[in-house]
């Protein structure tokens, strides 16, 4: 206080000790956001076996965040619990789409395991590279599956997300930081088989 002839603390801060003070505790660094929801679209419907499908569409809002964020997988959630729902085991090349991209080719593709139709299953899906999705901006990514022709007529799939974070792993593109993710939990829309169409 003596060189500037202060008596008692004024309470006011200057520009290049808050500058310290940023530095040192982190302070006014832009943090990396991501929330993920599923799409009511597409709605609820019947599908044909035996061809690829579009079972879900995936939002993923960073129009909270502060910098661009990444993740190198998801798992998402198949509902299998229901009195219809068909059989893991009769989808097949499980992929998700950025547009008409696929995100997860070859090996990466999944094909969901089991044929139990009583408890829900989170399978992973790993990218072929991270996908780095920019701040400010919702991205819709698809997912589509092959049905097989001996999938059951009635039988029912939906494809949602799970409430647990650690179903992702997300980390600030420039800060390197990881990410807290939000995630709405859903099961998704019912989409039914049937023979033809």
């Amino acid at each position: 206080l003596k060189p500037v002839k202060e008596r008692r603390g004024t309470g006011f801060v200057g520009k290049n000790t808050r500058a310290k003070l940023n530095q040192l505790y982190g302070c006014g660094r832009a943090k990396g956001a991501l929330e993920i929801s599923v799409s009511s679209a597409p709605v609820a419907q019947t599908f044909v076996r035996g061809g690829v499908f579009q079972f879900a569409n995936y939002l993923l809002d960073t129009t909270a965040s502060g910098e661009d964020v990444r993740f190198p997988s998801i798992s998402l959630k198949l509902e299998n619990s229901g009195s219809f729902s068909g059989a893991p085991n009769n989808l097949t090349s499980c992929q998700l789409y950025d547009g008409s991209t696929a995100l997860n080719t070859g090996t990466n593709a999944v094909d969901p395991s089991g044929s139990a139709t009583t408890s829900d299953t989170t399978p992973t899906f790993t990218f072929d590279s991270p996908l780095t999705i920019p701040k400010g901006i919702v991205k819709t990514i698809g997912l589509q599956c092959k049905t097989s022709t001996a999938a059951p007529t009635g039988s029912t799939y939906q494809w949602g997300i799970g409430p647990v974070a650690n179903l992702i792993s997300t980390t600030g593109v420039t800060s390197g930081k990881d990410v807290e993710e939000i995630i709405i939990p859903s099961d998704g829309q019912v989409m039914t088989v049937v023979a033809s169409g």
